[in-house]
Protein backbone atom coordinates (compact mmCIF):
# COMPACT_ATOMS: atom_id res chain seq x y z
CA UNK A 1 0.00 0.00 0.00
CA UNK A 2 1.44 3.68 -0.80
CA UNK A 3 2.16 6.27 1.32
CA UNK A 4 -0.95 8.32 -0.30
CA UNK A 5 -3.01 5.42 0.26
CA UNK A 6 -2.23 5.06 3.82
CA UNK A 7 -2.63 8.38 4.22
CA UNK A 8 -6.44 9.01 2.37
CA UNK A 9 -6.93 5.80 4.83
CA UNK A 10 -6.08 7.50 8.19
CA UNK A 11 -7.76 10.84 7.13
CA UNK A 12 -11.16 8.92 6.38
CA UNK A 13 -10.77 6.83 9.88
CA UNK A 14 -10.26 10.63 11.27
CA UNK A 15 -13.16 11.71 9.52
CA UNK A 16 -15.36 8.92 10.54
CA UNK A 17 -14.21 9.22 14.07
CA UNK A 18 -14.64 12.90 14.37
CA UNK A 19 -17.98 12.57 12.95
CA UNK A 20 -19.57 9.77 15.63
CA UNK A 21 -17.89 11.24 18.36
CA UNK A 22 -21.09 12.27 21.02
CA UNK A 23 -19.20 16.19 22.02
CA UNK A 24 -19.76 16.96 18.21
CA UNK A 25 -23.33 15.03 17.80
CA UNK A 26 -24.79 17.01 20.27
CA UNK A 27 -23.78 20.31 19.01
CA UNK A 28 -26.71 21.03 17.00
CA UNK A 29 -29.44 20.09 19.75
CA UNK A 30 -26.91 22.61 21.91
CA UNK A 31 -27.15 25.56 19.36
CA UNK A 32 -31.09 25.04 18.56
CA UNK A 33 -31.25 25.29 22.52
CA UNK A 34 -29.25 28.43 22.94
CA UNK A 35 -31.00 30.37 20.38
CA UNK A 36 -34.65 29.11 20.65
CA UNK A 37 -34.78 28.85 24.83
CA UNK A 38 -32.02 30.00 26.66
CA UNK A 39 -31.20 33.52 24.92
CA UNK A 40 -34.77 34.04 25.07
CA UNK A 41 -34.70 33.05 28.95
CA UNK A 42 -32.34 34.69 29.28
CA UNK A 43 -33.94 38.07 27.87
CA UNK A 44 -36.78 37.58 30.26
CA UNK A 45 -34.71 37.15 33.64
CA UNK A 46 -33.30 40.67 32.52
CA UNK A 47 -36.52 42.42 31.84
CA UNK A 48 -38.13 40.98 35.57
CA UNK A 49 -35.23 42.82 37.07
CA UNK A 50 -35.33 45.98 35.15
CA UNK A 51 -35.94 49.34 36.14
CA UNK A 52 -37.91 51.24 33.36
CA UNK A 53 -41.75 51.11 32.63
CA UNK A 54 -43.27 48.05 32.66
CA UNK A 55 -44.86 48.40 29.52
CA UNK A 56 -41.35 48.89 27.82
CA UNK A 57 -39.60 45.92 26.36
CA UNK A 58 -35.84 46.49 26.29
CA UNK A 59 -35.71 47.58 30.01
CA UNK A 60 -32.89 48.78 31.71
CA UNK A 61 -31.40 49.52 35.17
CA UNK A 62 -31.88 46.80 37.93
CA UNK A 63 -34.06 46.48 40.86
CA UNK A 64 -35.94 43.74 42.84
CA UNK A 65 -39.45 46.12 43.24
CA UNK A 66 -41.49 44.06 40.78
CA UNK A 67 -40.39 40.93 42.67
CA UNK A 68 -41.00 42.57 46.26
CA UNK A 69 -44.80 43.57 44.73
CA UNK A 70 -45.51 40.27 43.29
CA UNK A 71 -44.81 38.47 46.25
CA UNK A 72 -46.50 40.55 49.23
CA UNK A 73 -49.87 40.42 46.25
CA UNK A 74 -51.95 37.69 48.23
CA UNK A 75 -53.49 37.16 44.68
CA UNK A 76 -50.46 35.80 43.73
CA UNK A 77 -49.40 34.17 46.63
CA UNK A 78 -53.13 32.43 46.10
CA UNK A 79 -52.33 31.89 42.34
CA UNK A 80 -49.22 29.90 43.10
CA UNK A 81 -50.73 27.89 45.44
CA UNK A 82 -53.77 27.22 43.29
CA UNK A 83 -51.74 25.93 40.68
CA UNK A 84 -49.05 23.86 42.34
CA UNK A 85 -52.08 21.97 44.34
CA UNK A 86 -53.58 21.37 40.95
CA UNK A 87 -51.07 19.74 39.48
CA UNK A 88 -49.90 17.64 42.16
CA UNK A 89 -53.69 16.69 42.51
CA UNK A 90 -54.11 15.92 38.39
CA UNK A 91 -50.97 13.95 38.54
CA UNK A 92 -51.74 11.58 41.15
CA UNK A 93 -55.14 11.15 39.27
CA UNK A 94 -53.27 10.68 36.07
CA UNK A 95 -51.23 8.07 37.85
CA UNK A 96 -53.77 6.03 39.54
CA UNK A 97 -55.88 5.80 35.85
CA UNK A 98 -52.71 5.51 33.97
CA UNK A 99 -51.31 2.25 36.27
CA UNK A 100 -54.42 -0.63 35.43
CA UNK A 101 -54.05 0.46 31.88
CA UNK A 102 -50.11 0.47 31.55
CA UNK A 103 -50.82 -3.25 33.16
CA UNK A 104 -53.08 -4.25 30.29
CA UNK A 105 -50.52 -2.91 27.79
CA UNK A 106 -47.25 -4.74 29.24
CA UNK A 107 -49.28 -8.33 29.91
CA UNK A 108 -51.57 -7.89 26.93
CA UNK A 109 -50.44 -9.99 23.51
CA UNK A 110 -48.96 -8.00 20.42
CA UNK A 111 -52.08 -7.09 18.76
CA UNK A 112 -53.81 -5.62 22.18
CA UNK A 113 -50.40 -3.82 22.79
CA UNK A 114 -50.68 -2.25 19.65
CA UNK A 115 -54.26 -1.30 20.04
CA UNK A 116 -54.13 0.37 23.51
CA UNK A 117 -51.14 2.26 22.38
CA UNK A 118 -52.68 3.61 19.86
CA UNK A 119 -55.93 4.43 21.95
CA UNK A 120 -53.37 5.77 24.34
CA UNK A 121 -51.74 8.44 22.04
CA UNK A 122 -54.91 8.98 19.54
CA UNK A 123 -55.66 12.41 21.95
CA UNK A 124 -52.38 13.52 20.72
CA UNK A 125 -53.03 13.62 17.36
CA UNK A 126 -55.80 16.92 17.96
CA UNK A 127 -54.74 20.15 19.28
CA UNK A 128 -54.88 21.23 23.25
CA UNK A 129 -57.49 23.41 21.71
CA UNK A 130 -60.05 20.71 20.33
CA UNK A 131 -59.23 18.55 22.99
CA UNK A 132 -60.18 21.64 25.54
CA UNK A 133 -63.55 21.74 23.78
CA UNK A 134 -64.09 18.05 24.36
CA UNK A 135 -63.76 18.24 27.71
CA UNK A 136 -66.14 21.28 28.21
CA UNK A 137 -68.67 19.23 26.29
CA UNK A 138 -67.81 16.04 28.80
CA UNK A 139 -68.73 18.41 31.72
CA UNK A 140 -71.06 20.79 30.78
CA UNK A 141 -74.34 21.31 32.31
CA UNK A 142 -75.84 19.30 29.68
CA UNK A 143 -73.09 16.92 29.28
CA UNK A 144 -72.97 13.33 29.65
CA UNK A 145 -71.66 13.29 33.03
CA UNK A 146 -74.43 15.42 34.30
CA UNK A 147 -76.82 13.28 32.43
CA UNK A 148 -75.05 10.38 34.01
CA UNK A 149 -75.17 11.66 37.97
CA UNK A 150 -78.53 12.83 37.67
CA UNK A 151 -79.92 9.41 36.12
CA UNK A 152 -78.39 7.25 38.97
CA UNK A 153 -79.96 9.96 41.29
CA UNK A 154 -76.59 11.28 42.84
CA UNK A 155 -77.90 14.49 42.07
CA UNK A 156 -80.68 16.35 41.84
CA UNK A 157 -79.44 19.50 39.50
CA UNK A 158 -76.74 19.77 36.98
CA UNK A 159 -73.00 20.40 38.58
CA UNK A 160 -71.16 22.89 37.84
CA UNK A 161 -67.74 21.57 36.94
CA UNK A 162 -66.09 24.13 34.41
CA UNK A 163 -64.34 27.52 35.52
CA UNK A 164 -63.23 26.09 38.53
CA UNK A 165 -61.12 23.58 39.94
CA UNK A 166 -62.93 19.89 39.29
CA UNK A 167 -62.29 21.18 35.41
CA UNK A 168 -58.86 22.23 35.64
CA UNK A 169 -58.02 18.74 37.45
CA UNK A 170 -59.95 16.44 34.80
CA UNK A 171 -58.84 17.78 32.05
CA UNK A 172 -55.08 18.13 33.31
CA UNK A 173 -55.32 14.63 34.24
CA UNK A 174 -56.66 13.64 30.89
CA UNK A 175 -54.07 15.72 28.70
CA UNK A 176 -50.69 13.92 30.55
CA UNK A 177 -52.29 10.66 30.37
CA UNK A 178 -50.19 9.16 27.40
CA UNK A 179 -46.76 10.61 29.10
CA UNK A 180 -47.67 8.35 32.36
CA UNK A 181 -49.18 5.75 30.22
CA UNK A 182 -46.21 4.83 28.33
CA UNK A 183 -43.06 5.08 31.05
CA UNK A 184 -45.41 2.69 33.38
CA UNK A 185 -46.41 0.30 30.67
CA UNK A 186 -42.15 -0.37 29.64
CA UNK A 187 -41.21 -0.30 33.45
CA UNK A 188 -44.13 -3.03 34.26
CA UNK A 189 -42.51 -4.84 30.74
CA UNK A 190 -39.08 -4.73 32.30
CA UNK A 191 -40.36 -6.67 35.70
CA UNK A 192 -39.32 -10.06 36.17
CA UNK A 193 -42.08 -12.27 36.30
CA UNK A 194 -40.32 -14.93 38.43
CA UNK A 195 -40.41 -12.04 41.15
CA UNK A 196 -44.05 -12.36 40.99
CA UNK A 197 -44.25 -15.95 41.24
CA UNK A 198 -42.02 -16.65 44.15
CA UNK A 199 -44.14 -14.01 46.11
CA UNK A 200 -47.19 -15.55 44.98
CA UNK A 201 -45.37 -18.86 46.38
CA UNK A 202 -44.52 -17.51 49.47
CA UNK A 203 -48.39 -16.81 49.82
CA UNK A 204 -48.37 -12.77 49.34
CA UNK A 205 -51.80 -11.33 47.94
CA UNK A 206 -52.21 -9.45 44.90
CA UNK A 207 -52.09 -6.42 46.78
CA UNK A 208 -49.10 -7.35 48.50
CA UNK A 209 -47.08 -8.32 45.60
CA UNK A 210 -47.93 -4.43 44.25
CA UNK A 211 -47.15 -3.13 47.41
CA UNK A 212 -43.93 -5.02 47.92
CA UNK A 213 -42.66 -6.01 44.64
CA UNK A 214 -44.22 -4.01 41.58
CA UNK A 215 -44.35 -0.85 42.96
CA UNK A 216 -40.47 -0.64 44.58
CA UNK A 217 -39.50 -1.86 40.89
CA UNK A 218 -41.58 0.87 38.99
CA UNK A 219 -39.72 3.86 41.08
CA UNK A 220 -37.67 4.80 37.97
CA UNK A 221 -41.34 5.20 35.79
CA UNK A 222 -43.23 6.23 38.01
CA UNK A 223 -40.80 9.28 38.37
CA UNK A 224 -40.31 9.82 34.97
CA UNK A 225 -44.37 9.86 34.25
CA UNK A 226 -44.98 12.38 36.92
CA UNK A 227 -42.42 14.64 36.22
CA UNK A 228 -43.13 15.06 32.82
CA UNK A 229 -47.14 15.22 33.99
CA UNK A 230 -46.82 17.74 36.41
CA UNK A 231 -44.08 19.91 34.50
CA UNK A 232 -47.07 19.53 31.80
CA UNK A 233 -49.91 20.67 34.38
CA UNK A 234 -47.84 23.70 35.57
CA UNK A 235 -46.75 25.22 32.60
CA UNK A 236 -50.12 24.32 30.55
CA UNK A 237 -52.04 27.51 29.09
CA UNK A 238 -54.53 26.44 26.60
CA UNK A 239 -56.05 23.99 29.31
CA UNK A 240 -57.07 26.12 32.12
CA UNK A 241 -57.28 29.08 30.17
CA UNK A 242 -60.66 27.17 28.72
CA UNK A 243 -61.12 25.21 31.25
CA UNK A 244 -60.80 27.61 34.22
CA UNK A 245 -61.69 30.52 32.60
CA UNK A 246 -60.49 34.28 33.74
CA UNK A 247 -62.45 33.75 36.67
CA UNK A 248 -60.19 31.00 37.97
CA UNK A 249 -56.65 31.99 37.32
CA UNK A 250 -53.45 30.21 37.62
CA UNK A 251 -49.87 31.23 37.16
CA UNK A 252 -49.99 30.25 33.23
CA UNK A 253 -53.13 31.88 32.70
CA UNK A 254 -52.20 35.31 35.24
CA UNK A 255 -48.91 35.80 33.18
CA UNK A 256 -50.70 35.72 30.02
CA UNK A 257 -53.23 38.34 31.70
CA UNK A 258 -49.90 40.56 32.33
CA UNK A 259 -48.30 40.10 29.21
CA UNK A 260 -51.51 40.02 26.54
CA UNK A 261 -54.46 41.64 28.02
CA UNK A 262 -52.57 44.34 30.14
CA UNK A 263 -49.17 44.72 28.09
CA UNK A 264 -47.29 44.56 31.18
CA UNK A 265 -44.08 42.65 30.18
CA UNK A 266 -41.97 43.28 33.51
CA UNK A 267 -44.42 41.48 35.62
CA UNK A 268 -45.31 39.20 32.79
CA UNK A 269 -41.38 38.26 33.33
CA UNK A 270 -41.44 37.69 36.68
CA UNK A 271 -43.93 35.45 36.96
CA UNK A 272 -42.63 33.16 34.09
CA UNK A 273 -39.47 33.90 36.17
CA UNK A 274 -41.13 32.27 39.42
CA UNK A 275 -43.37 29.59 37.45
CA UNK A 276 -39.62 28.70 36.12
CA UNK A 277 -38.07 28.55 39.50
CA UNK A 278 -41.18 26.90 40.81
CA UNK A 279 -40.79 23.75 38.48
CA UNK A 280 -36.67 23.28 38.85
CA UNK A 281 -37.26 23.57 42.42
CA UNK A 282 -39.95 20.89 42.74
CA UNK A 283 -38.68 18.79 40.17
CA UNK A 284 -35.02 18.74 41.72
CA UNK A 285 -36.81 17.77 45.34
CA UNK A 286 -38.67 15.62 44.09
CA UNK A 287 -36.07 13.09 41.69
CA UNK A 288 -33.67 13.50 45.03
CA UNK A 289 -36.76 11.84 47.16
CA UNK A 290 -37.09 9.54 44.19
CA UNK A 291 -33.03 8.94 44.09
CA UNK A 292 -33.29 7.88 47.41
CA UNK A 293 -36.20 5.36 47.30
CA UNK A 294 -34.70 3.78 43.98
CA UNK A 295 -31.41 2.98 45.58
CA UNK A 296 -33.21 1.92 48.75
CA UNK A 297 -34.84 -0.95 46.88
CA UNK A 298 -32.06 -1.82 44.29
CA UNK A 299 -30.38 -5.16 45.08
CA UNK A 300 -27.69 -5.28 47.39
CA UNK A 301 -24.76 -7.46 46.34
Amino acid sequence: MSDRETISMRSGNLGRSVLASPALLVVPTILLLLFTYVWPLLQVLRLSFSAADASVLDGAGFTLKHYIDFFLDPTSLRVIWRSFWISIASTIIALVVAYPYAISIARGGPMMRRLLISIALLPMTTSGVVRAYGVIMVLGREGPLNALLLTLGIVSRPVEFLYGPAALIIGNAYFVLPFVILPLATGIARIDRRLLDAASTLGATRLAMTRTVTLPLLVPAIAAGSVVAFTLNMTAFVTPGLLGGQGYLVITTLLGQQMFALANWITGAVIAVVLLAIVIVTMSVYQAWMDRKAKFYAPRS
